[in-house]
């Protein structure tokens, strides 16, 4: 593994301004100039404190004020609208928090997720008929509908107004419809481009919360948009967006509300998972977030939403306990295709066939599952993994992507062999008719062998800065919380000190965990390193190391110290 560090030695100077301004370790200072603050500015202060007032106009978005304007009409003229949402977790918290809002607006109101395996991804017609025939006519679509032009078409012709919320990549024709809200169809880079589904379903509310105060209609004048956060904060968090800009005002502001939320539903999770505050990126990203995408993954996303929009509190209590069971079984089919495909990739690499492109499928494989296992693949192998399933006639893929490779665009390139597509630089999903697998396989291989550099796919540790032990102490464990969440784009930080002594001899935990103390200038730490036990035998006591480690609080007889969770090491001879 190779280390790359961030820091540079011309920057000692805005390391002090950077400490001085915010009150800061001069070490804090050294990770925040790692994450590109170069001086004490309006970006810096909106970085370590994230305020709700600081987030932007919800009109500046384009179409907001429109789809805004028809909300209220929708609530004045007592129509009933329908949320169209997607069957992830951003998708279903997207549609719920819409759903939660218009009803205390006493808009008559339902959310329609499409069966995963049924329907597929998106709109369809056959759904717009079905939501048609209850009379509805205003429909809504979050994290979904960018790319549905025939259904937008169709809506239209039947003179059904369709406004599309999402995020996803737009192609450079757009469907027609009563509105658009995308914020990639607008910015190319800044804080709006990378909110997640649920974060533009918020900036809607928020916007037909500011029209109604401008009007004056007490339709949702008196609507606390706080009431939002935590559906928010977990649709931001679990659709892994860069946590920056308005994304990271979502997730603070988010996580701190979860404490306190009056979602049933989520009261549910947090009991049933045996969460407790202050609640953290992990908790979502790890506990709530997958229990959340196992519904449409396993069954049916629609008894998500619910859970998420009861106000009856038996009635979340068992839907949560149904949704963790399915996120069971959905963890046991996933080890089943990861251990299936660690096979065939072990063979591939011992015939020397192992390309920069890992493409896997098989009939038996759930195409509900086989994201979160091209996920894990390509963290393991250090490259795109695509892994197919076969469902109604054709092969469906979901595909997980590296640093410096734009799948979705690279994809796009093959456009006449695939049947559809959709997705963003690092996760794309496609459907290929059985006819043009083989030629896609073979020849999308060669692209990316061809396009990929050898050195994008040397796996890369990233050093925030370095320290010295005597750094390391309860106070930076506090000023380490003021740069929380650490998510995607805001990577909890790792710390490199070299030259450690290792000072005993190391305690293999579990067989695969080494637990050890290093210690440097007369300042003694605890360091553990997990799954890797193996790889550092030769490590004993006198080792003279450098050493990779997040900074971790360890509260072992209630006693809060530091504890270093090693990433890396490299033994000196």
């Amino acid at each position: 593994m190779r280390w790359f560090f961030q820091e540079s030695e011309d920057e000692r100077e805005c390391e002090e301004i950077i400490a001085s301004a915010a009150g800061l370790s001069p070490l804090s200072a050294r990770i925040l100039l790692s994450k590109g603050f170069k001086k004490a500015d309006s970006a810096l202060e909106m970085f370590l404190n994230p305020a709700l007032s600081l987030l932007s106009d919800p009109f500046k978005i384009n179409g907001v004020e429109k789809a805004s304007r028809r909300i209220l009409a929708a609530a004045a003229s007592n129509e009933k609208v329908c949320i169209y949402g997607d069957y992830d977790a951003d998708g279903v918290t997207a549609a719920s928090l819409l759903v939660r809002f218009l009803r205390s607006g006493n808009i008559d109101c339902f959310a329609y997720i499409p069966n995963r395996f049924d329907e597929g991804y998106g709109i369809n017609i056959d759904a717009l008929n079905e939501i048609l025939s209850s009379g509805c006519s205003l429909i809504i679509s979050v994290d979904c509908g960018i790319k549905a032009f025939e259904p937008a078409q169709y809506l239209k012709d039947k003179k059904v107004d369709l406004i599309i919320t999402d995020h996803h990549e737009p192609s450079d024709v757009l469907p027609e419809c009563h509105c658009l809200i995308n914020p990639k169809t607008q910015y190319s880079r800044g804080v709006l481009r990378d909110l997640s589904g649920a974060g533009v379903a918020f900036k809607l509310a928020h916007g037909a919360v500011k029209l109604s105060k401008l009007n004056g209609d007490g339709i949702f004048s008196g609507f606390d948009l706080k009431e939002l956060l935590d559906l928010t904060a977990v649709g931001t968090i679990a659709d892994i967006v860069p946590l920056t800009g308005e994304n990271r005002i979502f997730a603070r502001n988010g996580l701190n509300r979860l404490k306190n939320t009056r979602n049933e539903g989520l009261k549910s999770l947090i009991r049933i998972l045996s969460l407790k505050p202050p609640f953290r990126t992990y908790d979502v990203s790890f506990r709530i977030g997958p229990v959340i995408n196992a519904a449409g993954r396993i069954e049916d996303a629609n008894k998500c939403v619910e859970l998420l929009t009861t106000e009856d509190p038996l009635r979340s209590e068992k839907i949560a306990k149904t949704l963790v069971l399915h996120n069971v079984s959905r963890q046991n089919t996933e080890a089943g295709i990861i251990n299936a495909a660690l096979k065939v990739i072990d063979s591939l690499r011992d015939q020397k066939r192992l390309n920069k492109l890992i493409i896997l499928e098989d009939r038996k494989w759930s195409t509900g599952v086989i994201g979160i296992a091209a996920s894990k693949l390509s963290k393991m192998y250090g490259r795109p993994v695509i892994i197919f399933g076969f469902e109604k006639d054709v092969w469906k893929g979901s595909g997980r992507s590296v640093e410096k490779f734009n799948l979705i665009k690279e994809i796009e390139k093959f456009g006449a062999l695939i049947d559809s597509c959709g997705g963003h630089e690092m996760a794309v999903g496609l459907s290929i008719r059985p006819e043009n697998y083989e030629i896609f396989k073979k020849e999308f291989e060669a692209h990316v062998n061809n396009t990929i550099r050898d050195e994008d796919l040397t796996p890369v540790l990233n050093i925030s800065a370095r320290a010295e032990l005597s750094e390391i102490n309860p106070s930076l464990l506090d000023e380490l919380l003021k740069l929380e969440p650490f998510g995607h784009g805001n990577w909890d930080p790792v710390l490199a000190t070299l030259d450690a002594e290792v000072k005993n001899n190391p305690q293999i935990i579990g067989n695969k965990h080494l637990k050890f103390n290093v210690s440097k200038d007369g300042y003694i730490l605890n360091c553990i390193l997990f799954d890797r036990a193996g790889e550092f035998s030769r490590i004993e006591k006198g080792s003279v190391l450098d050493i990779a480690y997040k900074v971790k609080e360890n509260n072992y007889m209630k006693r809060k110290e530091p504890q270093l969770i090693v990433q890396d090491i490299k033994q000196k001879i």
